[in-house]
């Protein structure tokens, strides 16, 4: 009903905060959009994905996916993001990456937002290595928590040091940071 409104609509991301597959009927809203021509993009941290809902989107041929994440180790990743798994994050990650060899797809492309704040910006180094493992895209978008007074609390202002360093180890393995 929404896109249909749009007749010149040529790209959507169908994420507000937080992840699309929130939505129960994210492949069937996929599905119309991809057959009305429109580029898609969304964000998903990759925690609950099963192995048909990554090929659907493969098969679907999604454009972008930015794969939000918020650690480069278990420990911190987990405290963020209570009772997700970076484990499984990671071994979701490498099915994607290999599902899409299998189907021959080169999409989605994957680039990775990283939400920086107090508890976190320390691994912001350890993030680009992390990407260039993993092998599955070659982007890395280091965004800001959003301005609700209740995360206030974790925002930081002295990051710059650990900036300077995610740029140098970056452009050293070519991982793109718009």
């Amino acid at each position: 009903h929404i896109i249909d409104q749009f007749p010149n609509l040529w790209w959507i991301n169908t994420t507000g905060e937080g992840t699309s597959f929130l939505n129960k009927d994210l492949i069937k809203i996929l599905e119309y959009t991809r057959s009305r021509g429109i580029f898609i993009k969304f964000v998903e941290s990759f925690t609950n994905l099963s192995r048909d809902e990554m090929k659907e989107i493969i098969r679907l041929g999604v454009e972008r996916i930015y794969v939000s994440m918020e650690g480069a180790t278990a420990e911190t990743y987990e405290k963020v993001r209570v009772g997700a798994s970076f484990d499984k994050v990671i071994e979701n990650l490498l099915t994607f990456r290999e599902l899409k060899k299998e189907m021959g797809s080169p999409l989605p492309e994957i680039s990775y937002r990283y939400v920086v704040m107090s508890g976190n910006y320390q691994e912001l180094p350890d993030f680009v290595r992390l990407v260039k493992k993993i092998d599955l895209g070659n982007t890395i978008n280091v965004v800001g928590t959003l301005d609700y007074d209740e995360i206030k609390h974790l925002s930081i202002k002295e990051r710059q040091q650990y900036i300077d360093e995610l740029l140098k180890i970056a452009d050293d393995l070519d991982i793109d940071t718009p």
